[in-house]
């Protein structure tokens, strides 16, 4: 009788052994490529979330006729009387205006106004507290009025 030729229990055995090894290690380096990933998606989903609250109260303020804090309140007083409101909470900022209202997923402290001499409603200065990936983050804006703008917002706030 011919023998026949075929694979030892024992050549199975440590093949089956080292397909589970490479397998195994595949795996764990999936997780943790999974992970990794997952994390630069959420701080990509932050730096958006700032990228995008800086350009509306940036837009805000540009076009706003002038500032006031209302109650920790912030109110945009736009030249066509439709007010850019922003509401903050810890973990949360609210922008609200007649036509949407925009919610942006950013840590904060508040803000600080500084305003314009001689009045304690209209803002000439606002400082912005945010956390950003762990980073306290401080945005500052100026605004700049003219002696007719004071008059007029004077008037409107006094109303």
């Amino acid at each position: 009788m011919k023998g026949i030729k075929a694979f030892t229990v024992i050549e199975l055995i440590m093949t089956l052994l080292i397909s589970g090894i490479v397998i195994t290690i595949a795996f764990y380096a999936f997780l943790f490529v999974n992970k990794q990933f997952g994390h630069y998606i959420a701080r990509s989903n932050q730096m958006n979330e700032y990228a995008l609250f800086k350009k509306a109260l940036e837009t805000d303020l540009n076009r706003s006729a002038f500032l006031v804090d209302s109650a920790g309140i912030l109110v945009c007083k736009m030249y066509a009387n439709s007010d850019v409101i922003y509401f903050t909470s810890d973990d949360l900022i609210i922008r609200y205006n007649e036509i949407a209202t925009d919610s942006f997923r950013i840590k904060n402290t508040g803000f600080t106004a500084s305003f314009v001499t001689g009045t304690d409603k209209i803002m000439n200065g606002l400082l912005v507290k945010l956390v950003l990936m762990g980073q306290d983050i401080e945005m500052k804006f100026d605004k700049n009025y003219s002696a007719e703008e004071l008059i007029n917002a004077e008037i409107k706030v006094s109303e």
